[in-house]
C-alpha cells in the first residue's frame, strides 16, 4: 500500500504523456494535409490547446 500514491503519480504521467502523443499526431496530419501558409494559422490553435 506504500507505493499506491507512486503508482497513482506515474498512471497520471503516463496519461498525460499518451494525450500530448496523440494531440502531436493530431496535429501532425492537421499541418500534413494543409497548406503551408497554414501553419502560422495552425501554431496559434496549437497553443490555444
Amino acid at each position: 500500500m506504500s507505493n499506491a500514491p507512486l503508482v497513482g503519480v506515474t498512471v497520471s504521467i503516463v496519461g498525460a504523456a499518451l494525450t500530448t502523443g496523440t494531440n502531436a499526431i493530431l496535429t501532425s496530419i492537421i499541418v500534413m494535409s494543409s497548406a503551408p501558409n497554414c501553419i502560422p494559422l495552425f501554431l496559434i490553435f496549437y497553443f490555444l490547446l
